[in-house]
């Protein structure tokens, strides 16, 4: 049983039968989003969906496509992660190549599943994930198309 996305697995967490959406959202900024924000919202976007799914992998996809390695990949955001986020997106086609990046290290991920399971789910996963990184990459570019900064 989910309720507003929220499995059972976080029911020592939240009173999944009960919880109103407000108190899912304040559960999901808790437990996921206060762990991704870069201050892009493209890309803070596909990385909320992905921690969603695939919790700490999420952000270690992210330093993997920043170019991390050994003990850089700890798969948390914190202020060396958050500067190199920076960095890319000064120039846009990098911003988006890096939700691209992203997305091409969560999709190996799926590829990678036992066929078993990734058979009864593919086909509802590929679906969130194209919807996801379309929205995300919009984002990006609205941005820009506002005339706003990148974030």
């Amino acid at each position: 049983y989910t309720r507003w996305g929220i499995s059972q697995f976080w029911k020592d967490k939240i009173d999944i039968m009960n919880c109103t959406e407000e108190e899912a959202f304040s559960f999901y900024q808790k437990y996921f989003f206060s762990r991704i924000e870069t201050g892009q919202k493209g890309l803070d976007l596909f990385l909320f969906d992905s921690i969603v799914q695939h919790d700490r992998d999420a952000c270690i996809w992210l330093q993997k496509a920043l170019g991390f390695t050994g003990s850089a990949l700890d798969g948390i955001i914190g202020e060396q992660t958050g500067r190199a986020v920076m960095k890319k997106f000064m120039y846009l086609p990098n911003g988006l190549d890096l939700i691209k990046d992203v997305a091409a290290l969560r999709m190996e991920h799926y590829m990678d599943l036992d066929d078993d399971y990734a058979e009864r789910y593919h086909k509802g996963w590929s679906r969130r994930f194209c919807d996801i990184l379309m929205t995300s990459c919009e984002m990006t570019l609205g941005s820009l198309l506002l005339g706003s900064s990148v974030k």
